[in-house]
């Protein structure tokens, strides 16, 4: 009977292998952080994680991939879905939640590294899975817009969330310039204003 205990209560190896992949993008988040992506290499994660660099290689077969993956995973866990009742409002908190995430200096750090590192196919491949799944994620709001009469059937998710989203990440990554509510305001509406004109004229004010 003891013996019977000691196996049910054996962790499942699921589990570990969780908590080493979770140990490792936050070790690899905290370098990258710390020291910039040229500043440190995969024997530096494994020892900052507590595993072998051999069980970071089985798994990501370099450093381009461990960042790729560490960068975007945690970038993707950052920014709600707004769901208000309205599409403005829900435009409006989508966009702060942006702003909001790109002011915290290690989201900061990992968007410029992303950027940087643009040339490299592991990293456009995880770049691209990542906004695929944050698009998927934002098209919520432009459907139940739709649904509610609020824009065209024919709305384009993907375009109309770059319209109001990417100056954003203009203004933070490149331009520098301030983003404040009154630039946040205009951003909205100026999506509002190009799609609602498709079909019913310039939006009102």
């Amino acid at each position: 009977m003891g013996q019977r205990e000691k196996v049910e209560r054996r962790p499942r190896p699921g589990g570990r292998s969780a908590r080493v992949v979770a140990a490792v993008r936050q070790a690899t988040l905290d370098l990258l952080l710390r020291q910039g992506y040229d500043g440190f290499e995969i024997p530096d994660v494994a020892r900052l994680a507590g595993v072998h660099p051999t069980t970071i290689r089985r798994r990501w077969p370099d450093k381009q991939d461990l960042v790729a993956d560490a960068a975007l995973t945690h970038m993707g866990d950052q920014i709600p879905i707004p769901d208000t009742g309205s599409l403005r409002a829900d435009l409006v908190q989508l966009v702060n939640e942006v702003v909001a995430v790109l002011a915290r200096p290690p989201l900061l750090a990992l968007l410029r590294t992303q950027v940087a590192l643009a040339d490299s196919a592991q990293i456009r491949i995880a770049s691209r899975r990542f906004w695929t799944a944050r698009f998927e994620g934002t098209a919520a709001i432009v459907e139940r817009a739709i649904a509610r009469g609020e824009l065209p059937d024919d709305t384009d998710p993907l375009e109309f969330n770059e319209m109001a989203i990417a100056p954003v990440y203009l203004r933070i990554l490149v331009t520098g310039e301030p983003v404040d509510d009154c630039f946040i305001d205009r951003c909205v509406e100026r999506a509002l204003r190009a799609f609602a004109s498709r079909t019913s004229g310039p939006a009102n004010p």
